[in-house]
């Protein structure tokens, strides 16, 4: 017969049994399995170590936390809140004592609450297993498809097609005409076109035959990149060239895997000549992911293109955040008087989605998105520096990247930016006026404020109160001087007059408010420690053209070849350019990295592809703690609470200086 498991000697015994216990298994935790009743310290420390426990009959069944049901079941007599019901299946060899008997007279059957899994749930699970490994080799046949818009030949649905029964639907989109226009409205933006192509089979299908898709995979052109005219012009009308109202350049996915890098040079070159044979015929041009695509090349390509009226770059690897300005200059160049702003843009921006964090991996410490590598600096206040400026630019030419639906908005989305809209309006907020120049000052000091509390949403929430500069002991003070009201005669600093201070960047020539700088770097000018003053926008710009993570550096040098002579850069002669990728053997350098990625993918004492499968460098000690000026962690991208950017950073630590609640 079992002993009162509240008994002295019961507990006693139990004691003996785990430290037995604990001499046979290492690491063994004699808090995990006792079934005594124990005192209220010990229940604690139990609950402490992240060990659940519940009460049955006096008795206390402790387990490991991961053995725990999320919901555990209340029964009545049973097992309490918190607690856990202990399978019939599982040992019951306790080191306490008590029998067999007793423990499955007391211990109910566990009884699984899960609710099964939906046929959606199912056809989930089903879904991404057959992807693994997806978007490359074996998996282009599981794929629906295997370009946007571009159904993959392989794949056999197993239900019927179902026919739309929309008599307006197929009434409208049989009409030339009303097809014609509304292919138009909805390519503007491409989220626009993939959601009503989304929307069934039929619109899929009509967006399909409405594009011509040219293969950067293979080099399709759709015959383009043959001559117009002269003996070497094609005869048979099927072979000939041809432009479709709207043109989706993109890479297709195949069965071999994705185009070396000699492809992508000589496919991008049949590119060119593509769009130098057919450049009056371009309407609605989109490039999805083209290799080696830069803004260099691009302003050699778009003004040739005197019809183009829809641009769309999306996601281009070359083609950063920092080209934007460039790009808004290159779509009104050479356009005829009263249509400069005739080309409308939808711009995504290269965006790293990954890489995958692996916990303990060195080379995989954390997606920031907008760079590969941390690069020690506030990435939100980066991009709002640039975006400050971007978006008065855009509205000037007539170019949406403000809309939820337009692809530079979604870039900002899907990046550390915070409160979108609110940040927009508060910038572009026009200055106040007032008979009373005093009380005008004031209000555009408010909205000045206002303006960089949403700037540094991460750390202020967007409330100005939080916006504070705390100066370093024995450094310039960067506040204004007043007087102190509740101490007359002493005077105060406005702690937030730091941020609204305008200071003016040595590179891009702008003047911006203090929040775009760093602190460190005002004090270093102001002090006369150095001449230079570069702000947020202009230090992420020449991060992102030095970054070296998937060949960047060796593609950016190749296009530098091909497109910058003894007389500087090739600016508007693109027959010289199609010519020069001959004569500097283009091709060749383009074949030289193709060996090197797989010598780097094959050999050596730790071979891994650089592109497929690239590594983060390590984050430095001094990164990691903080602990020195100017050094800190870039925020990731999915960390966009407020303030968990820099949780594991000291407050007084960041950038270099201190920071008030």
């Amino acid at each position: 017969m079992a002993c009162d498991p509240t008994s002295k000697k019961a507990k006693k015994r139990a004691r003996e049994h785990a430290a037995a216990a604990a001499k046979v298994f290492k690491n063994y935790d004699p808090l995990c399995g006792k079934t005594w009743a124990v005192t209220e310290e010990e229940k604690q420390a139990a609950i402490d170590r992240g060990l659940a426990w519940g009460n049955e009959n006096g008795a206390i069944r402790v387990v490991h936390a991961p053995d725990a049901q999320a919901n555990p079941v209340v029964f009545e007599g049973g097992w309490g809140i918190g607690g856990v019901v202990i399978p019939k299946t599982e040992p019951t060899e306790w080191p306490d004592g008590i029998s067999t008997k007793y423990e499955e007279g007391k211990i109910p059957e566990w009884i699984d609450t899960t609710p099964p899994k939906t046929e959606e749930e199912l056809l989930k699970e089903r879904v991404d297993k057959a992807l693994v490994g997806w978007p490359w080799k074996g998996t282009p046949s599981k794929l629906v498809s295997t370009a946007p818009y571009t159904f993959n030949e392989n794949v056999q649905f197993t239900l019927p097609k179902a026919t739309q029964s929309s008599f307006l639907f197929a009434k409208l989109f049989s009409n030339d005409v009303v097809l014609e226009k509304v292919c138009h409205l909805l390519f503007q933006h491409h989220d626009a076109a993939w959601k009503f192509s989304a929307t069934c089979k039929e619109a899929w299908r009509i967006m399909r035959w409405n594009i011509d898709t040219w293969d950067m995979t293979e080099g399709y052109f759709h015959n383009c990149e043959r001559p117009r005219t002269g003996e070497a012009a094609p005869k048979d009308p099927f072979d000939q060239g041809s432009v479709a109202p709207i043109v989706m350049v993109t890479p297709v996915r195949r069965e071999t895997g994705p185009a070396t890098y000699l492809e992508q040079m000589q496919n991008l070159h049949k590119l060119c000549v593509s769009i130098n044979n057919f450049a009056d015929y371009f309407q609605n041009l989109q490039l999805h992911r083209v290799p080696f695509l830069t803004t260099d090349l691009l302003s050699l390509l778009i003004p040739k293109m005197r019809n183009l009226k829809i641009l769309g770059i999306y996601k281009c690897q070359l083609v950063h955040v920092g080209e934007t300005m460039k790009l808004l200059d290159i779509i009104k160049t050479d356009r005829p008087l009263e249509r400069e702003n005739q080309v409308s843009l939808d711009f995504y921006p290269n965006f790293h989605l990954g890489p995958v964090e692996e916990p303990g991996n060195p080379y995989s410490v954390g997606a920031y998105g907008v760079t590969w590598d941390n690069w020690n600096f506030d990435t939100t206040r980066a991009v709002w520096c640039l975006i400050i400026q971007i978006i008065p630019k855009a509205r000037s030419q007539g170019i949406d990247f403000e809309s939820k639906h337009s692809m530079f908005r979604q870039w900002m989305e899907h990046g550390p930016c915070h409160e979108i809209e609110e940040t927009i309006a508060a910038f572009m907020t026009p200055p106040a006026h007032d008979e009373d120049e005093s009380k005008a000052k004031a209000m555009n000091i408010e909205i000045l404020k206002k303006v960089a509390a949403m700037v540094n949403y991460r750390r202020t929430g967007g409330k100005i109160e939080k916006l504070k500069q705390v100066n370093r002991l024995g450094g310039g003070s960067l506040g204004k001087t007043k007087q102190n009201p509740r101490k007359p005669g002493e005077a105060e600093i406005d702690p937030a007059l730091w941020a609204i201070t305008s200071h003016k960047c040595t590179t891009c020539k702008e003047k911006l408010m203090g929040i775009f700088f760093s602190y460190t770097h005002i004090m270093e000018r102001q002090t006369g420690l150095s001449p230079h003053i570069s702000c947020a926008g202009c230090l992420l710009n020449s991060v992102l053209r030095k970054e070296a993570d998937h060949y960047k550096q060796e593609k950016r040098d190749i296009m530098r070849s091909w497109l910058v002579g003894p007389d500087g850069l090739n600016k508007d002669d693109l027959g010289k350019v199609l010519a020069d990728y001959h004569n500097r053997q283009v091709v060749l350098q383009a074949k030289q990295l193709a060996d090197q990625h797989v010598i780097d993918s094959t050999t050596g004492s730790d071979p891994y592809d650089r592109e497929l499968n690239e590594r983060q460098k390590p984050i430095t000690m001094k990164e990691r703690s903080g602990k020195t000026t100017a050094l800190q962690r870039s925020p990731e991208i999915y960390n966009q609470a407020p303030g968990t950017g820099y949780d594991y950073i000291r407050v007084e630590r960041y950038d270099g200086h201190g920071l008030g609640d």
